[in-house]
């Protein structure tokens, strides 16, 4: 069936559905041929001479555009500024969204931007319909939302009645038959389901799904990976804490300090450093993975110049209404949200137990004694390193991660793990061209380390591990 056709061929669904302005959009006429769009502050002014579109325009603006409606004037001639181009240009960059009403009354919400058609798929009362693998669904309130993965998409119920269409489809259904039992109105399921197929959380039963990359994916990877990267993802993306403002203080650079016993560690000379160092290149080419370590301990001396000179604070600064800091490395917006954390196995000098580096003072700060949950977080790294004896040193890194939810949507948890693989690669040129041996490791437990350090698991808890300690005379 074509949405192009005579009106009397569409499907009677589509009557019940309307596109209107996105949250946080707003739409006027500033006189003639004149319009300026709003989204969430960023304004932006253009012209459309008279036309279709300008009527469409004139229909958004005072409440929104019924589908049926739309539909006919998709008809004329392509072109820059005909309907169906400037309606993807809106559709796909957010700006608008679709309704599906029943009785007066909105039932579900299609919110969408980059790859999703503007147009929902076309079916029939009696076509069976299964859920594909392609989505999230999950609870916001009251409401039901279906999340898409395979595209920047997600349909929000706004009643549980309606919500149920969605999980009826583990098994198929058809639209009638799903309206039959959850006592709804065929063209309100019909609907429903025309906006899950065009979304690719639903299909066409007897369509295989032959996507064969996205299989070899967990879901909890495809889901952060969509999440993470544009265009996939609805709400804000990138740096919106302007929009934010009002709510809870930005969180301050420093984490507050504990009342415990600390160590002052030694600051190296960086002059001397400078001028006894091994070139740059040579320590980028010897780089390795050290599992194996030497009978002698790491000193406290040892440590001391490798914290400082991987991890140490250089400075705070403001900028607006936010605290920055400056490290000898990199980090997303200058935020710096990475705690180090340092189980002390073997050291001379330095008593076992959980500390954590106080950058801007260059202290250990003493958080707990060895307990069961730091001797499994040891004996957990020598398994994922492949060894048969504990590290020396078990440098956990924390995210405090309010630090990056604050200012970044949606991309803040991918961020959190760039900035770890950025200390993992100065951990290692650090190590190496101080004749130590490191090791980056893949895995951890957050839950025995929030035990430990007596941290909330989603405020602050571990994201990357890496052992450090002598290295053996000949390297693996």
């Amino acid at each position: 069936m074509s949405y192009t056709s005579a009106l009397h061929t569409a499907p009677v669904w589509i009557w019940h559905m309307s596109v209107t302005l996105a949250d946080g959009v707003l739409l006027r006429n500033i006189g003639a041929d004149k319009w300026v769009l709003n989204e969430n502050g960023q304004s932006k002014a253009f012209r459309m001479p008279q036309s279709k579109m300008s009527v469409v325009l004139s229909q958004l603006s005072s409440g929104g555009c019924r589908m049926d409606e739309l539909v006919k004037t998709l008809d004329e001639p392509p072109g820059p500024l005909s309907v169906a181009e400037q309606m993807s240009k809106l559709w796909r960059a957010g700006c608008l969204m679709q309704t599906l009403n029943w009785q007066g009354k909105t039932v579900a919400v299609l919110r969408a931007r980059g790859e999703t058609p503007l147009l929902p798929a076309t079916l029939d009362v009696k076509d069976r319909v299964i859920l594909t693998e392609h989505g999230c669904i999950r609870r916001k309130g009251t409401h039901l939302i279906v999340e898409a993965l395979e595209c920047g998409a997600e349909v929000e119920f706004l009643a549980a009645e309606h919500g149920a269409v969605a999980t009826g489809l583990i098994e198929g259904a058809t639209p009638q038959q799903l309206a039959k039992r959850y006592s709804l109105p065929e063209a309100v399921t019909t609907g429903l389901l025309a906006w899950l197929i065009a979304i690719g959380v639903a299909s066409f039963e007897h369509r295989k799904e032959t996507h064969q990359a996205s299989q070899q994916w967990s879901f909890a990877d495809r889901l952060l990976h969509a999440r993470s990267r544009s265009e996939r993802q609805i709400g804000g993306y990138g740096a919106t804490f302007l929009q934010k403002e009002g709510h809870l203080p930005f969180p301050p650079a420093l984490r507050p300090a504990r009342n415990s016993p600390r160590i002052l560690l030694a600051r190296p000379d960086m002059a001397i450093i400078a001028r006894q160092d091994p070139p740059f290149t040579t320590v980028l080419e010897e780089r390795c993975s050290v599992r194996e370590y030497d009978a002698m301990p790491i000193t406290a001396l040892e440590l001391g110049e490798f914290l400082y000179r991987t991890a140490r604070i250089r400075a705070t600064y403001t900028v607006g209404h936010v605290e920055h800091v400056n490290r000898p490395f990199p980090s997303a917006g200058g935020l710096h949200e990475l705690e180090f954390y340092l189980i002390v196995n073997h050291c001379a000098g330095i008593s076992p137990a959980l500390y954590r580096y106080d950058g801007a003072a260059h202290e250990l700060e003493c958080v707990t004694a060895p307990s069961a949950d730091t001797k499994r977080l040891l004996v957990d790294a020598a398994g994922s390193a492949g060894i048969g004896t504990e590290p020396q040193i078990l440098v956990i890194l924390a995210a405090r991660f309010s630090r990056l939810n604050s200012k970044y949507e949606s991309i803040a948890y991918s961020l959190a793990l760039k900035n770890v693989g950025v200390v993992y690669q100065t951990m290692y040129l650090v190590a190496t061209a101080m004749g130590l041996g490191g090791c980056a490791l893949g895995g951890g437990s957050s839950v025995r380390f929030c035990n430990a350090a007596e941290t909330d698991y989603w405020e602050e808890s571990s994201v990357g591990e890496f052992m450090l300690g002598k290295r053996r005379a000949s390297k693996e």
